[in-house]
């Protein structure tokens, strides 16, 4: 069968690699223990484990869309709700003005219609310490660009061109995101892509200066930091309400 066939249907029971996957270096992130955390697209609840063993003191929700998957979660952490994150009203769910402090978002925003209205939404509900943090793909992967220009935007199981992805973002757009939804980014990792490692060790060292890979060539790449960004698979950041 095809990948359109087989892996479109996010809200019924399909075998998914991330699902046993626990972000520890997204709970890593949190600059402090945790009272109330809201994970989005929590699957099988194996972050909401970790971060639970982490802090012990956590209130651990999640929201997730297949349903085989939230059935394993709820058994794993305080409570799932079934479905996607717009189906809800979090005060009718009993959450409290103010009350979510920490808020996972692991690989969800590029499979979201709307992201903006999602982040936006939850603004009522974060405490003003709270912390949102996020894994986003990278659209400006030099490995995309090769693609393009060798003919090809072939979507496959996972990765930049997950089939289930409707949102593409570079670093840039990510930042200009955040902050039209009311957040300021105050901490971000990049995730190199092990496909590209050899070209940013290669060119790190040689900027401002041109950086080649496959049949792309980009002109005048002007330090390290842009180097990373045309070699990272995905986004590690943190972000905080733009009081």
């Amino acid at each position: 069968m095809h990948l359109w066939q087989t892996h479109l249907e996010v809200r019924e029971n399909r075998e998914d690699i991330y699902l046993e996957n626990p972000r520890t270096n997204l709970v890593n992130m949190f600059s402090s223990p945790r009272k109330f955390v809201l994970e989005i697209g929590c699957s099988r609840g194996a972050t909401g484990i970790y971060c639970k063993e982490k802090f012990p003191e956590t209130i651990y929700w999640g929201i997730e869309p297949n349903q085989c998957a939230a059935k394993v979660a709820s058994t794993r952490i305080d409570h799932v709700l079934v479905g996607m994150s717009d189906d809800f009203n979090l005060a009718e769910e009993g959450v409290q003005l103010g009350q979510i402090d920490g808020v996972i978002f692991a690989d969800v925003i590029e499979h979201m219609y709307n992201p903006w209205k999602a982040l936006a939404d939850l603004k009522p509900y974060l405490a003003a310490n709270a912390e949102i943090v996020t894994s986003i793909p990278n659209i400006r992967s030099l490995w995309v660009m090769n693609e393009i220009a060798s003919g090809r935007f072939t979507y496959e199981t996972e990765g930049l061109l997950d089939i289930t992805h409707i949102r593409f973002f570079t670093w840039s757009e990510i930042m200009k995101m955040m902050h039209e939804c009311g957040y300021r980014v105050d901490f971000l990792e990049y995730g190199v892509d092990t496909r590209l490692w050899d070209t940013y060790v290669s060119h790190k060292d040689k900027l401002p200066g041109p950086v080649d890979f496959g049949n792309v060539g980009i002109k005048n790449v002007q330090d390290e930091t842009n180097l990373l960004e045309l070699c990272s698979l995905q986004y590690y950041s943190r972000a905080i309400l733009d009081h």
